[in-house]
Order: C-alpha cells, then sequence, then structure tokens
C-alpha cells in the first residue's frame, strides 16, 4: 500500500506537469541539476510531449514542483561547513555548544547533503512522521556520530530529550544519523557512509510504518532497524539490517584473497561511485559487511588500492571457475595448473592481480607461460597466462600435536591414528580415522593436526592417551559429538598409558552429550589443575563434564577450585547421567575447593542426574573444602536423584572442611528423591569432618550416609560399614553428629564410642576393638572362608577391603580365661606400620615481625598432624595515596617430587594526599597538589564556601606600597583586584606548574603555561610560553597491521586522544624456515611487535616470504679418466666431466660421463705400440674434449691355423703346409711361428703331365695329406662324424682327451628344446661346450630353447631364420667376444626375448648387438 501510494503521487506531480506544457505557449528551458527553471504557461500546446518528457527525466534528481509552473533548485546542507540553503522544508538546529546539530525535514521534497561531522560534532537528521515522499542525495557523505554520551538537551531542562522506541530497544537521537519517524518513506541516492555512536549501534533508525529505499548508490550503514527496507541498483554494506524486506533481494559475503585492502570505488551498472571515504575494507578473506543488491543489478566491479578490481559475479563463480570479465579497461591474468585453467583475476592497467591459490593448495610457484618469468601479480601491463607450478624445493609442513614434520607431497599420513585438523585459533576444523583400512589422507597442503594413537581394535575406535595433549584432542571430538560411518567418539574407549597432568576437562559435546564409553587407567593417575568460576559458565567440574561409561584403574590427583554457582563438582565425573554406569578401582586424591550456591560436590562425582550408578573398590582421600550457602557435600557422591546407587567396598579418609551454612555434608553419599534405591556395602569412613559454622546456621553432618525423608516407608540400607572419622568443630574440638540420616536403614554397622553416647541404638566399638582385630571380624559376622574384610593385626590400624597385603582376621578363645582374642593365621608377616601423609594446608606465623610457614600433613592411618617448614617468598605492592598496597606471602614446599604452595595477605593501608601549599590560577581560583611521588591528585578553592577577610599587605619586593587586600578564609590566598598594582618579577619557569598551565600538552602540541613571579608566584596573564613534550600519540583502536614490500610493518591505528589515523613502525625480525640455497627457495617468517612503554604488547600477524633458489653457479673442470682392465684382459677406458658449483658453501658435484672413442693400436707382433682415447661431453653449450693414452706391447706372434699342405697337379700349381698367425694373418714355416714364409716360398709349381695321359684333378671328398693340426695332434685322416643322439640331435666330438663336443642341431619338429650340459657316447661322458654354426638355422617351429652353463662357444647365425622363438635362456657367464662367431646372432627374430644372467645383461647386450643382434630383441635378466 505504501508503494502504490508513492506511485500515484509521482503519476499526479507529472499530469500536472503536462497540463502546464500543453497551456504553455513558448518552448521550455532543460532544466539542469543545480539551476531554477519557471516555465512559461504560454507554450504551444504542441510541444506538451517533449516538456513531459523533459520534466520526468528531471524530477528525479533535478528538481521539486511547488506551485503550478514552478520548479525550484534542489537545497544543499554543507555538513562540514554547518550550513544550509534556505527553504521552506527543513531547518537546521545548531547546537554546538551542546554537542550535536540536527537536521529535520518537515515537507516532501528532494535534498542534498554533501560534507562530514569530523569537526566534532555530533549530526542527524530527523524526517517527521507522515512524509512519504522524501529523497536523500548524499554527495560522498561522513556522519560518524562517536562524540559523548546523550548531549541534546531539552527545551527547558538539561535532561536529554525523550527517546524513541521500536520492539522496547531505546535509541538515543545522538546516536543514530538518520531517524525516519512513523510512516515515512524516505530514498537515499549516492554515496554515504553513517556510523552511530559505537561500533555496532544503530545509523539508520525507523518508527513503526517507516520504509526505507536505497537506489542509485553506495551505502556503508552500520546497523538498520526500520520497518521495511528495499534497495534498486544500489549496494548496501550493513552488519544487520532488521526490517522486511523484499523476497528478490539477495544478501551475501563477498569473497576475498586478498586482506585489508581499501575500497576506493565501484561500478554499478556502468556508473562509477567514488567510494574511498566509506572506509570500506577487506578484512580476513571477507568483505567486512552485509551486502546487498537485487539480483537483477548488472555486474558490479570493486577496484582496490593497489589496482587490483574484482568482480562480484566473478566472486561468486570463484569456485566453479566461470569467469565473467570486467567492462572497464582491464587486464586479464589466466591461472594454469596442470594444463587446465582454474581461475582468472583482473587489474587495471599497471595494476595488481591477486595471487590465485593452488586446488590444492600446495606450495606453488607462479610462472609467466610465455617467458618463463617468475610472476609476482604486480605491475600487470599486458594479458597473460600464469602457470602454477608445485615448488618441488619445499616440502609440505604438517604440524602434529605442536612438532613441525615435512611430508614431500602426495605422501600419506602415517596409520594407526586419528587424526583432528584445526583452525590457527586451535578450534575444530575436521578429522580423519586413519587407522588401518578407513582413510587414507593424501598431504596436499599445510595442515594443523592433532594426532590420537588408536588401539588394535579394528571393530572398536580406541585411543591410547599418552598425554594431556592426547586427553584435549579427544575432548575436542567429543565436544564436537564427532560421529562418522557409525563411528561416534563419544563411544570410543580410551587406555591410558602414562600419568599426565592436565589443566582442562574433558568436555561434553553440544546438547551435552556425555562419554559413553570406557576409560582404563590401568594404574596410571592424572593430575587435575582445573578452576572454574562463573564465567565459565559451566554446570558440571571434573575430569569428565558428563559421564555415561565406565572408569576403571584410575588415581585422580591434584586440585581442583570453583567459585560458582548451582554446579557440580566430582574428581571423576561432575555429572553422572548414563543408564549404566560404573567406577571401579578407581581412587581420588585430588583436593576440591567450592565457594558458591547451590553445588553438588563429591570426590568421585558431583551429582547423579539419570540411570544407575554403581561404585566398587575404590576411595576419596584428597581434601574437600566448602564455604556458600545450600550446599549437598559428600566423600563420593555429593547428590543422588536417579535411579540407584549401589556402593561397595569403598573408604573415604578425607578431611573435610566445611564452613556452608544450610548445607547437608556426609561421608559417603547423599540421597534427595530415592532412598529406596541408594545401597550401601561393606565401607568405611577414617577421615575428619570440620564444621565451620554452628548447627543452628542449617549445617548437617552425617558421619556415613544422608537420603532425605519421604512419604513412604521405603529406606535405603547401609550394611556392613564403619564409621571412625573425627568431628570437630572449627576451633578442632570434638563435635557430636549423626552417622546416618534420614530414610537409611543399618545393619551390621559400627560406630566409636564417642558418636554412640546418646544414641544407645548404635552399636559403638572402641579404639582397641578397632586396632585388635575385633571390628573386623565382626563386620565379617564370622564369616573366614570368603571375607570382605581383612586386617593384618600388628600392621593395619583398622579394618580394610583389600586383600592384597592384608590378612584374614580368626577369633580365637583364651582356654585359661575363656576371653575371646583375635589374631591372623600362623605366618602372617607383620609388616611395620608405615605414615601416609597427605597435604591438608599450608599455616603461617608471625613472630618479631618475620613470617614462617609449615606445610601440614595428616597421615591417612594414624591421622598423626606433621609439619614440614617451607620456603617463604614475599612480594610487595606498595600503597598510593588512596589505594591500600598489599604483601603477599608465598610458601613453597617440594615433597616427594610434589610442590604445595600456599599464601597469605597483609595489607598496608593508604597513605593519604599529602598536599602543597595554595597557588592562584590563571582564572583566580585557589589550587594546591598532592606533593607525594606519582601522584597528580590536587584540591581547588572558588573563594566561595566561606566569606572572605580583610588583611594588610605589607610593601616588598613585588608591592611598591602597603594597601588592605581581600583574602580568601578557605585557602588564604590573596584575592584582591589591587594585586594588579604590584610589580612583578615574571620568569618562564616552572615553580607551580599546575597553577601555571594554561592549556595541557596534546598529542603534537606541547602543554602552555603562564609566566610565574619567582618571588610570590603572582600569574602573568598576558606571556605564556611553551614547556615540556608533546604526550604523542596513544594507541586505541588497531586498525591494521600493514606489511610493505620492504618487509617493514606499519601499526596503523586510531588515536586515544585526538581521534586521527596514525602509523607506527614496529620492531621486525626475521627467523629463517628454510634457508635459501642454489637449489632450495628460502623461507622465511618476518614478525613485527611494537611495544609501548605501557606494557602494551602489539603483534602484527607473522609473514611468509618465499625467496626463489639462487640457483647454481656451475663451471666444468678437467676431463677425468680411468682405466680398468675388461674381462678379456684388455684395458677399459672411461671418462667423466666434473662439474660443480662456484657459490658458497654449495656442495654440489657432479660427473657428465663422457662418450669415449677408442684411436688405432699402433702395437704389431714385433714391436710395443699406444692406443688413444679421445672423450667428448657437450654440456652448458659448450663441447669439452680430452685424450688419454694407453701403452701396449708388442703381441708376439700367436697360432690362429694350420693350412695343410696341398699338392699341385698338372690343372693347378699346389702349396706347402704352414701355419698362420692371428694377430698379423702372417705366415709361417714352424708352428713356433718362427719362420716366417711368402707365399711365393709356399708355391708348388703345376706337375707336368707324361704325354699321352690325362691331366690330374682332385677327387671331391679327397683329405689333405695327414699332418699336425693346430693344437698339435695328428689332423684326422677324415672329415669329424656327426653322431646322432636318440632324440635326433647331432653331437660332434671337439676333443677325446677334453671329452668335449659341438651340439650341431636337432630335429625341426621340436618346439620346446633344452641343449644337454653332458652327453654320452658309448660309455663316455662328454661336455656340451660349444654350439655349431647353423646349429638351429632354418628352424621354424622352434619356440623355447634353453642354452646350458656348459656352452661356452657360439657359431655363426646359430638361429637364423627361427621365425617363431620366443625365448632364448642363455645360462653361461663366459661367452666373449672370442667364443661368440662374428655373425652369431644374425637372423633371429625381433620378438625373441633373450634371458641372460642377471650379473651379464648389460655386458651380454653390448657383446650380442656386434655380433647381429637387432636392437629390438629384448634382453632381461633369468
Amino acid at each position: 500500500m505504501k508503494r502504490n501510494r508513492k506511485i500515484r503521487k509521482q503519476l499526479q506531480a507529472y499530469l500536472c506537469m503536462l497540463v502546464m506544457a500543453v497551456q504553455s505557449l513558448t518552448p521550455v528551458m532543460q532544466v539542469s541539476a543545480e539551476e531554477v527553471t519557471t516555465v512559461d504557461v504560454s507554450a504551444q500546446a504542441a510541444e506538451a510531449e517533449t516538456v513531459a518528457e523533459t520534466a520526468a527525466e528531471n524530477a528525479a534528481d533535478a528538481v521539486t514542483v511547488s506551485d503550478a509552473g514552478t520548479t525550484q533548485e534542489i537545497p544543499v546542507c554543507d555538513i562540514t561547513a554547518g550550513t544550509l540553503d534556505e527553504a521552506d522544508g527543513w531547518s537546521l538546529n545548531d547546537e554546538a555548544e551542546y554537542g550535536y546539530k540536527e537536521l529535520t525535514i518537515r515537507k516532501n521534497g528532494t535534498y542534498r547533503l554533501t560534507g562530514s561531522n569530523a569537526a566534532g560534532y555530533n549530526f542527524y537528521i530527523l524526517v517527521e512522521s507522515g512524509l512519504d515522499a522524501v529523497k536523500l542525495i548524499m554527495d560522498d557523505v561522513v556522519i560518524r556520530n562517536v562524540y559523548g554520551e546523550s548531549t541534546i538537551p531539552a527545551a527547558d531542562s538539561q535532561e536529554p530529550i525523550s527517546t524513541y522506541e521500536q520492539q522496547s530497544d531505546p535509541v538515543k537521537r545522538d546516536h543514530v544519523p538518520l531517524i525516519l519517524e512513523s510512516d515515512t518513506e524516505v530514498i537515499l541516492q549516492g554515496t554515504a557512509f553513517l556510523e552511530g555512536n559505537d561500533t555496532y549501534a544503530t545509523a539508520i533508525w525507523g518508527d513503526n510504518g517507516s520504509s526505507l529505499l536505497c537506489e542509485d548508490g553506495v551505502f556503508h550503514v552500520n546497523e538498520i532497524k526500520v520497518s521495511y527496507v528495499h534497495i534498486k541498483d544500489a549496494l548496501l554494506w550493513s552488519r544487520y539490517v532488521d526490517g522486511e524486506r523484499d523476497e528478490e533481494l539477495e544478501y551475501t559475503y563477498m569473497r576475498a584473497v586478498s586482506k585489508d585492502l581499501d575500497l576506493e570505488s565501484v561500478w554499478l551498472g556502468g556508473q562509477k561511485y567514488d567510494v574511498s571515504g566509506l572506509e570500506i575494507q577487506i578484512q580476513y578473506g571477507w568483505m567486512e559487511e552485509f551486502m546487498a543488491n537485487r539480483v537483477n543489478t548488472p555486474a558490479v566491479e570493486f577496484l582496490f588500492d593497489g589496482g587490483i578490481l574484482y568482480s562480484y559475479r566473478f566472486s561468486k563463480a570463484v569456485w566453479e571457475y566461470k569467469q565473467v570479465a570486467p567492462k572497464q579497461e582491464h587486464y586479464t591474468v589466466i591461472y594454469e595448473e596442470d594444463g587446465y585453467e582454474v581461475g582468472r583475476a583482473y587489474c587495471v592497467p599497471g595494476g595488481n592481480v591477486e595471487l590465485w591459490p593452488s586446488n590444492e593448495e600446495a606450495e606453488m610457484r607462479y610462472v609467466v607461460k610465455e617467458t618463463g618469468e617468475s610472476f609476482d601479480g604486480c605491475n600487470v601491463a599486458e594479458d597473460m597466462t600464469v602457470e602454477l607450478l608445485p615448488d618441488t624445493a619445499y616440502g609440505i609442513d604438517v604440524t602434529i600435536n605442536g612438532e613441525v614434520h615435512r611430508f614431500a607431497r602426495g605422501d600419506s599420513l602415517p596409520e594407526g591414528y586419528f587424526y583432528i585438523g584445526i583452525y590457527e585459533n586451535g578450534s575444530y576444523q575436521t578429522a580423519y580415522d586413519c587407522r588401518p583400512g578407513k582413510e587414507k589422507v593424501v598431504v596436499k597442503k599445510s595442515m594443523q593436526l592433532l594426532a590420537l594413537r588408536c588401539g588394535d581394535s579394528a571393530d572398536h575406535l580406541e585411543f591410547m592417551i599418552d598425554s594431556a595433549e592426547a586427553l584435549d584432542a579427544y575432548s575436542m571430538l567429543l565436544f564436537e559429538d564427532y560421529q562418522k560411518n557409525g563411528v561416534k567418539a563419544s563411544e570410543a574407549d580410551l587406555k591410558l598409558t602414562k600419568d599426565i597432568t592436565i589443566d582442562s576437562m574433558v568436555r561434553a559435546g553440544y546438547n551435552d552429550g556425555p562419554f559413553y564409553g570406557t576409560l582404563d587407567g590401568q594404574n596410571h593417575t592424572i593430575t587435575l589443575d582445573l578452576t572454574v568460576d562463573e564465567a565459565d559458565n559451566k554446570t558440571a567440574a571434573g575430569l569428565f563434564q558428563r559421564l555415561a561409561g565406565i572408569v576403571k584403574n584410575l588415581t585422580i590427583d591434584g586440585r581442583i577450585q570453583v567459585q560458582d554457582r548451582s554446579i557440580a563438582v566430582g574428581g571423576i565425573a561432575g555429572i553422572v547421567c548414563g543408564e549404566k554406569n560404573l567406577i571401579s578401582h578407581c581412587s581420588s586424591d585430588v583436593d576440591i575447593y567450592i565457594e558458591g550456591s547451590d553445588m553438588r560436590a563429591g570426590g568421585l562425582v558431583g551429582r547423579v542426574d539419570a540411570g544407575s550408578l554403581q561404585i566398587s573398590d575404590s576411595s576419596m582421600n584428597g581434601m574437600l573444602v566448602a564455604n556458600g550457602a545450600d550446599n549437598c557435600i559428600a566423600g563420593l557422591v555429593g547428590y543422588f536423584d536417579a535411579d540407584s546407587l549401589q556402593i561397595d567396598r569403598c573408604h573415604v579418609t578425607s578431611v573435610m572442611d566445611i564452613t556452608s551454612e544450610n548445607t547437608i555434608v556426609s561421608g559417603i553419599a547423599n540421597e534427595l528423591a530415592n532412598a529406596q534405591d541408594m545401597t550401601i556395602n561393606n565401607c568405611y569412613v577414617s577421615g575428619e569432618i570440620i564444621r565451620g559454622v554452628y548447627q543452628d546456621k542449617g549445617l548437617e553432618i552425617y558421619g556415613l550416609a544422608y537420603a532425605r525423608e519421604s512419604d513412604s516407608n521405603s529406606r535405603g540400607t547401609v550394611t556392613n560399614c564403619y564409621n571412625d572419622a573425627e568431628e570437630k568443630d572449627s576451633s578442632y574440638g570434638d563435635l557430636p553428629i549423626d552417622t546416618v540420616g534420614g530414610a537409611l536403614q543399618t545393619d551390621n554397622c559400627y560406630y566409636v564410642e564417642e558418636q554412640c553416647e546418646e544414641k544407645p541404638e548404635l552399636t559403638g566399638v572402641t579404639e582397641e576393638q578397632v586396632k585388635n582385630g575385633a571390628l573386623c571380624y565382626l563386620l565379617n559376622q564370622g564369616n573366614t572362608e570368603d571375607p570382605i574384610w581383612y586386617q593384618t593385626i600388628g600392621s593395619d590400624l583398622r579394618p580394610v577391603t583389600e586383600a592384597d597385603g592384608h590378612a584374614v582376621v580368626y577369633e580365637k578363645t583364651d582356654s585359661e580365661t575363656g576371653k575371646k582374642f583375635y589374631e591372623n593365621a600362623e605366618g602372617t608377616v607383620v609388616s611395620p606400620e608405615v605414615h601416609k601423609y597427605r597435604y591438608v594446608d599450608m599455616e603461617f606465623k608471625t613472630e618479631s615481625n618475620e613470617v614462617t610457614a609449615y606445610a601440614v600433613f595428616r597421615c591417612e592411618n594414624c591421622k598423626e598432624f606433621i609439619g614440614e617448614p617451607a620456603e617463604v617468598t614475599i612480594e610487595r605492592i606498595e600503597p598510593d595515596c588512596e589505594e591500600d598496597g598489599e604483601i603477599i606471602y608465598t610458601a613453597t614446599l617440594t615433597k616427594d617430587g610434589k610442590t604445595y604452595t600456599g599464601s597469605m595477605e597483609e595489607t598496608i593501608p593508604a597513605t593519604g594526599h599529602k598536599y602543597g601549599s595554595w597557588e592562584l590560577t590563571a582564572n583566580g581560583d585557589g589550587i594546591r597538589v598532592c606533593q607525594n611521588p606519582g601522584c597528580d591528585e590536587y584540591e581547588e578553592c572558588d573563594h566561595s564556601r566561606e566569606e572572605p577577610y580583610q588583611k594588610v599587605v605589607s610593601a616588598n619586593d613585588c608591592i611598591p606600597v602597603d594597601y588592605e587586600a581581600t583574602f580568601c578564609s578557605v585557602c588564604g590566598l590573596n584575592i584582591s583586584d589591587a594585586q594588579e598594582q604590584e610589580s612583578h618579577a615574571y620568569v618562564e619557569e616552572l615553580i607551580a606548574p599546575e597553577a601555571q598551565r594554561k592549556s595541557g600538552a596534546t598529542c603534537e602540541e606541547k602543554a602552555v603555561y603562564f609566566a610565574i613571579c619567582k618571588r610570590c608566584h603572582r600569574l602573568d596573564m598576558e606571556h605564556t610560553f611553551e614547556a615540556g613534550a608533546c604526550t604523542g600519540h596513544t594507541i586505541w583502536e588497531v586498525k591494521k597491521y600493514k606489511w610493505n614490500k620492504d618487509n617493514s610493518c606499519d601499526l596503523v591505528y586510531e588515536c586515544y586522544e585526538c581521534e586521527s589515523i596514525q602509523t607506527k613502525k614496529m620492531e621486525v625480525t626475521r627467523t629463517v624456515l628454510q634457508e635459501r640455497t642454489c637449489m632450495q627457495s628460502g623461507k622465511y617468517v618476518y614478525s613485527a611487535v611494537l611495544e609501548e612503554d605501557d606494557d602494551d604488547v602489539y603483534k602484527a600477524p607473522d609473514k611468509e616470504v618465499k625467496v626463489p633458489a639462487t640457483g647454481h653457479a656451475l663451471a666444468g673442470g678437467n676431463m677425468k679418466f680411468t682405466e680398468v682392465t675388461g674381462a678379456d684382459g684388455k684395458p677399459v677406458v672411461t671418462a667423466v666431466l666434473p662439474i660443480h658449483c662456484n657459490n658458497d658453501n654449495c656442495t654440489y658435484r657432479q660427473n657428465i660421463p663422457a662418450i669415449v672413442e677408442a684411436g688405432k693400436d699402433t702395437t704389431t707382433c714385433v714391436a710395443d705400440g699406444t692406443v688413444t682415447y679421445t672423450a667428448k661431453v657437450i654440456w652448458n653449450a659448450q663441447t669439452y674434449t680430452d685424450t688419454y693414452q694407453v701403452k701396449t706391447t708388442k703381441h708376439g706372434h700367436k697360432l690362429k691355423s694350420y693350412v695343410a699342405k696341398k699338392e699341385a697337379t698338372t690343372e693347378q700349381a699346389g702349396m706347402q703346409a704352414y701355419y698362420t698367425c692371428k694377430n698379423c694373418d702372417g705366415k709361417f714355416a714352424d708352428q713356433a711361428l718362427t719362420k716366417p714364409v711368402t707365399d711365393a716360398e709356399l708355391a708348388i709349381p703345376k706337375l707336368t703331365a707324361p704325354e699321352g695321359q690325362p691331366s690330374q684333378k682332385p677327387q671331391p671328398g679327397q683329405n689333405p695329406q695327414p699332418g699336425k693340426n693346430p693344437q698339435g695332434g695328428q689332423e684326422p685322416d677324415v672329415k669329424p662324424e656327426v653322431i646322432r643322439q636318440k632324440d635326433g640331435s647331432g653331437i660332434t666330438i671337439i676333443s677325446k682327451k677334453k671329452k668335449e663336443v659341438s651340439y650341431t642341431g636337432a630335429k625341426k619338429t621340436k618346439t620346446s628344446l633344452t641343449v644337454p650340459a653332458e652327453v654320452k657316447i658309448g660309455k663316455k661322458t662328454y661336455k656340451v661346450t660349444k654350439l655349431a654354426d647353423h646349429a638351429f638355422k632354418g628352424n621354424k617351429k622352434l619356440k623355447k630353447l634353453t642354452l646350458p652353463k656348459s656352452c661356452i662357444y657360439i657359431g655363426t647365425e646359430a638361429f637364423s631364420g627361427c621365425t617363431k622363438l620366443k625365448t632364448l635362456t642363455i645360462k653361461s657367464k663366459k661367452l666373449t667376444e672370442k667364443t661368440v662367431a662374428d655373425h652369431a646372432f644374425k637372423g633371429i627374430s625381433k620378438k625373441t626375448v633373450i634371458k641372460v644372467p642377471k650379473s651379464k645383461v648389460d655386458t651380454y647386450r653390448k657383446l650380442f648387438r656386434e655380433k647381429g643382434l637387432n636392437k629390438k630383441v629384448k634382453i632381461r635378466a633369468i
């Protein structure tokens, strides 16, 4: 309805203008925004449409329409100057003397405001009720109402004016810059910053029916509270908007990577708004405040200092990587990772961009893709693509339980732990279950983790607690109610593996979720150091806040101190609330101190709220001290109000010191609702209960237990128990108390005689009966076969329920006297009585002004007290004139590894002021200043409290003649006007500073003082001088910490005194996390601290800086050659080029292998020679070469072969038999190769055939004449015979003497074949040492072939044509260049895989390829 009414009024205005245009006779001038225009009603009607359009365009911004035919310029209010254009619709009330100025708007219309109220007064705008068409155009308006409190007076009083109310929230007018009274509609345009009295106060407030429309502008408003809020083509930053909003209005926090950036301008819908004065910042990764704008608003762009351009739509798309480019002139930086675009950033030309974080947030390097140069995001002058590369010089630092561990990127967190990820402030972030078979967490970024070591159970969550940090970590899981995949932290089991000390509780989870698991202390101790007060807002305190599970085998020690109300306190649990709870074999040695009201405290449990609790074989031995009122306290369970409580075989030896009114105290437990469900069996109390208030104060003490009386006759039971506790009042006198109270019945219970004096229904025992075993026997009711109570007579002072170390008591009868006596079984070892002292308190004594202290201990067994002297330290706090001082005495004693402390305070009264003489001030008042050091208090006298008196002043150096003067009766100063006739000796000295001071020192100016007469202290009111120092600016509010590019840091702050923004340089230190080296980037952390004189310390967030690696300064050295003897006896020469780094402290060394080529060997059989090896390396665009020579000795002739004599025929010449040299191919006549011969000498001429006979021709197969073979044996007369084996393979005997044969081949039908290592010929065994030439040539069936270790020779083309051979296994390790024929592997299939001994893979690969093996054939190890 409000909106429709507004539209209707606008239409009426437009219609009015149209009518005027129709009636006009002359053209209408177009109206500008700042001028007055009169519309001539005589204009032609034909121009009506043009006039209407012109009026509509200007009506929104330029003019207001009043009387028919008249437009008016927009009136302006200059807030800075405090001036206002006169207009009928508003007025300015200037009350600067009261600290404010008030602008009141009384009529609808358009108004313009400029400037700010920085001059030091509050400024507010009031729009009166019922105005529904008010437009406020803000031209960079800044209104910050931060001056003073409630300074606006009513018309005829000094009281503040009445307040406006909305939902019972009063608003003081001088706090709120813009106030809309009821039923108002206001439009804001332009740019403005509005702030109330403090950071979170309302800046725009509206009464019922108020409506606010923000349009065409940018507004920074702390809080808005109006009935209706609308936004059109505008941006609004506000921490809080209270009121009905448009449904299409969207609200979002704007994410940004950079921090602490000042917003300079905003482009909204193509229009630029300069907002540099609106104090809008990016902080902590988000826009500082709440942002709202319509969904259909065009793209919004932000320009920050440093030239960073940021698009709002871009920020929304940032996680989806859908980019929206800004419309204004800009450069685009595209970020790529692993070849994919991950994001874009924009900036104005020459500006900066944000460095895009990696998806995995690892340490990254930023490299310009086109040039390879590093990129820092600054001074961008072109479009570019930047690659995000992982900085391999970095490991990833992961902090685990406070220790930094370095992981390689991609490593996983160790198994067997439960990890909790935490934020920098230590709060919970996430959790990882890294038990075997559970989660695998790959380290991709730096993390802060807490680690809990898990137990071996795979089915149930179990944690091993070995430190306070581990228990804190579990407490965090419990508090967060962690549960995932059916695993609940609250149901985990805990095992304590060592003694620990903690200063915090295992907290309950959200919604008070308790611990449901089992804590097994494994006989270890947890020492508590807990302090709780009302500020902590806790309902329970103890090791566990809330317990719904099992605790066993645990000792609790230490101290719990609580100052609160309505809280439950227990050593093990503050509150027990599960269906079935168990505390077993636990000992509470903790000292509990409570002060407050309505508290429930017990040595083990404070309060049982629900379910059942069973406590067995446990004890409370610490102190229990209580002050306050309306409390409920017991040795084990302070307060029971649940289904059932059963306590078995427990005891209490505590000292309970109770100074609490209207309080119930019992030795074991208190029940206040269900007495029939409380059962106590076989327990005893043997401590001390001290009453600190008289019984008429409502303190009720029960030695064993208490249960509240109820209407039903049901009663709880106490069975087989005894109480020999000492009950005393505060002066340690004996104090009779009740042993049990309320609805409890006892069975076989016993009490010390003193407790039974006035209670004949009780069964009393003497101290002797307690010691001699009689009580023990009575408690067992004569059962010695299966007893519960034990006592070693002579050693134990009382019965106990622990069997270990204690003996059964038997009743005996003296045969002579018939008297009963008690003893243990024969042979029982009686140990000497041992004191078991526990600390009680620290007592101080003052004698002869000397304070001494003693730590008081009490034996749990015999109740003896001892005192041990403690060391006393003294801290003295001096008093001042008004505040008391004190002396604090602290006593400390260390005993058996534990430290005990106590303190006593002594008050030192305040000194009171010691004022000096009165002095006359510049305004004529009297003043006297306290002379005590450090005190600047003073008293003033205005001379009006008593009637003055007259006295003659005698002439002196300052007074020329006597005159009668007037004196103040209070301060005694001369206040007569006649003093102006005096003659004084004025000096610019500080003689009476407080009286002389005209104005105090400010942040930047010194104090100003009046000159003073050095004789009579009269002030010269016409002459002033400066003295002292400026106060300097004082830090009030830190605005930001500004790190500069040179790694200096500035603290930007608001001054407390002058409220100006100031900067101070901070002291910066650098910590090296990782040294910068040739190959490793450096990582530095800069820390900035500023320490002020008032001991305030300001610390900036640390700045982490990466410095790129320097890179090696590499240089090459001289080639290094290595010569070794190869397996064949020949020299093997290798070479490397040594590379080193010339940088200091760099040990980098590298050897680059060289290509070595051997030259010609000049050695002959008869002369020595050399082989020259040339090494070559191409490195770093340079070629390095060097040579190395190896001397060789003459070979000597070496027999190669024997060539038999070839007889000459008539057809061809013959040849004499000869021997050849393997090295030089020379021919010799003798086997010793000593007689060289030529071919001519060996030649045998052809025979001449006798006439008539045919020529002689050699016959096929004819052998040469017998002769010696090269080995010296007789040359065979016939060709060697091939011997066939049963499997069809062929064998040829090489040497009968060595029994060696050659394998010549096999049938070509076999697909798999293993050549035997040995064969039998007749009765003799021969070794297969050779694979004959062409042995398997052309075998197209063979797929798999194995050669034995004995085969040391492979003939020519042994495998040629074996097209289907897939695997060739060679087991021999003795193949050499000489034993493998030149073309041995020629023609082998390219698909064949050759398997050789592992040690020979590289050697054989090279050898076989030299012997014809194709490079595509693979050679692998067997």
